[in-house]
């Protein structure tokens, strides 16, 4: 979907629809304020508010890159697995947040993420087969 982040007059901006949960997006149903104010909520703890601008309509502003990566991060889904050395032994973790696999990072391990749940799944039967 949406994923990148915009520099729009000095403001780093995210489109709306990339700061919900997957549960968020499949609720909407055409509700499209509902969904922004939704993904406003969501932005919020990040720093994150409403921007209007007509170059960029639906975003949510963010004052910090480093905001706008964590909030991103924080509602971008992906399919992730670890590999622990030297057994190479793989953990397949499933679904989580980008900031979920990154948790498993900290503790030492090595993540491999997807953002696509067909590849995960080709690489987690061809490790089986």
């Amino acid at each position: 979907m949406y994923s990148s982040i915009k520099i729009v007059n000095g403001n780093y901006v995210i489109h709306f629809l990339s700061l919900l949960t997957a549960d968020q997006l499949a609720g909407m149903k055409g509700d499209i304020h509902g969904g922004y104010n939704q993904a406003l909520a969501n932005a919020k703890p990040f720093g994150g508010r409403k921007f209007n601008n007509k170059a960029f309509g639906g975003g949510i502003g963010f004052d910090y890159q480093a905001d706008a990566e964590k909030a991103l991060e924080a509602f971008t889904t992906c399919w992730a697995y670890t590999v622990d050395h030297p057994e190479h032994k793989i953990e397949w973790l499933g679904k989580m947040t980008l900031a979920d696999s990154r948790k498993h990072r900290k503790e030492g391990r090595t993540v491999y993420t997807y953002l696509n749940e067909e590849t995960y799944n080709e690489m987690k039967a061809n490790a089986q087969a």
